[in-house]
């Protein structure tokens, strides 16, 4: 149909610009020296990661390490309402989902909600 058709053209134009954004500002972030890259990568992403459990009960003078240590690791990722991020029984080892804003729903293998 074509809403679907447009539902899909507006998640391919967007995917692309989120992509070629996060490429520019990548490519701008290797440019600076290393010590800068970390002061910036630390300053964009603080108060993201300050708030989850797992820092917020590390001493506050290890906190900016930590805090460095996810930022070189983590994946941003956008995701449009109503999109499957993982399913039932997926290996999703070494990964961990940080809800930003919206809501995620819980599902079981039946389709059960938890």
């Amino acid at each position: 149909s074509r809403e679907l058709e447009a539902d899909v053209l507006e998640w391919v134009d967007m995917s692309w610009a989120v992509e070629q954004q996060r490429t520019q500002q990548q490519n701008l972030i290797k440019q600076l020296p290393a010590d800068l890259q970390e002061r910036l990568v630390l300053h964009l992403t603080k108060s993201l990661f300050e708030n989850l459990s797992v820092v917020s009960r590390v001493p506050p003078e290890n906190r900016d390490a930590i805090i460095s240590a996810l930022a070189r690791v983590v994946t941003f990722t956008l995701v449009r309402k109503d999109t499957l991020i993982a399913t039932y029984g997926e290996l999703v080892a070494g990964r961990m989902f940080i809800v930003v804003s919206g809501r995620v729903r819980i599902t079981s293998g039946l389709g059960m909600q938890q």
